[in-house]
């Protein structure tokens, strides 16, 4: 039997064992919109760099220089405001993110110095392929993991 005492902390329980629960919607929520602001930033860095290496328009260039700092940032919050599997994941997606970028620079470096097809080669090169891949497949299973949660 519940005595009289044990019954009255039974609301601060509850609403203690609610907020936490609420809490951890928030982070997951807020985590998730971040893996879609990554999928979509690197999106965009892709098409600016092959766009770029394509056509020489400086427009690309430029949007490539404006976006990848935002993707830098928004990867670098999700590893400091992730658990620890959280961090595990986004440590290796923002790994293959700064070899993609390091490449992507390359590219745009050749395309100033109009060695176009350098820049192309670059882009579609295996190493470059095997990044991407790795980069997919872990924002994949995290997506993935998360829906299981």
């Amino acid at each position: 039997m519940i005595s009289q005492k044990e019954y009255q902390k039974f609301p601060v329980l509850i609403q203690a064992e609610i907020s936490k629960k609420i809490d951890n919607i928030k982070k997951a929520a807020y985590l998730e919109d971040h893996a879609k602001s990554i999928k979509y930033y690197d999106e965009v860095l892709t098409q600016s760099a092959r766009n770029y290496a394509f056509t020489q328009d400086k427009k690309w260039e430029q949007r490539y220089r404006e976006v990848e700092p935002k993707l830098d940032a928004v990867i670098k919050e999700s590893i400091a405001n992730g658990n620890e599997e959280d961090h595990d994941f986004f440590s290796r997606i923002d790994e293959a993110n700064l070899a993609l970028v390091e490449l992507e620079y390359k590219s745009i470096d050749f395309v100033n110095k109009n060695r176009s097809l350098d820049a192309i080669n670059t882009l579609e090169s295996k190493e470059y392929a095997n990044y991407k891949k790795n980069y997919a497949e872990n924002l994949q299973e995290y997506n993935l993991q998360k829906k299981e949660n």
